[in-house]
């Protein structure tokens, strides 16, 4: 086997010869010093820095859910005083409506004056006072909508 590998070197020249040597001892040396440097890593410090990014995601996680609530719960309360809003303005329009209705039967009381020779008379007269009649229904319908949309839940996009 040496007789042959004999023959090999005598066929190449002295640079190849060099380049094939470096080529082997570097080979043999990375075989023998990787292994041992590898051995030595010590992991402590990349645990260490998994265990911190572990809680930072964490409390990102818990400042999420925090502000996730307070804005569920500031969202609920604006609806709540919308609601008020649209009950109030409901009864409203429901007074002013009875109003109407009352202005256009009531009748005014209108009195004339005249005097015959030595006494005065009152004439009362009823004079029919013509409100124009108010439709509230457009508005009324408009506040339902209103009342319906806000009542309406949207849907979870999760």
């Amino acid at each position: 086997m040496f007789k042959y590998i004999a023959e090999i070197l005598s066929k190449i020249s002295q640079g190849q010869r060099i380049l094939a040597l470096t080529i082997l001892v570097i080979a043999g040396v990375s075989l023998v010093l990787v292994p041992r440097l590898l051995d030595k890593k010590d992991c402590s410090e990349l645990y260490k820095e998994v265990e911190s990014q572990g809680q930072q995601i964490m409390s990102l996680n818990r400042k999420i859910v925090e502000n996730d609530t307070k804005y569920t719960n500031e969202k609920l309360q604006r609806e709540e005083e919308i609601r008020k809003i649209l009950s109030v303005l409901s009864d409203e329009l429901k007074e002013l409506k009875a109003k109407a209705a009352y202005m256009e039967r009531e009748s005014n009381l209108v009195l004339n004056t005249y005097t015959n020779e030595d006494s005065v008379r009152l004439k009362v007269k009823k004079i029919p006072v013509k409100v124009s009649h108010l439709d509230f229904s457009p508005v009324m319908h408009e506040l339902d909508c209103l009342n319906k949309m806000v009542d309406k839940k949207p849907p979870h996009n999760k």
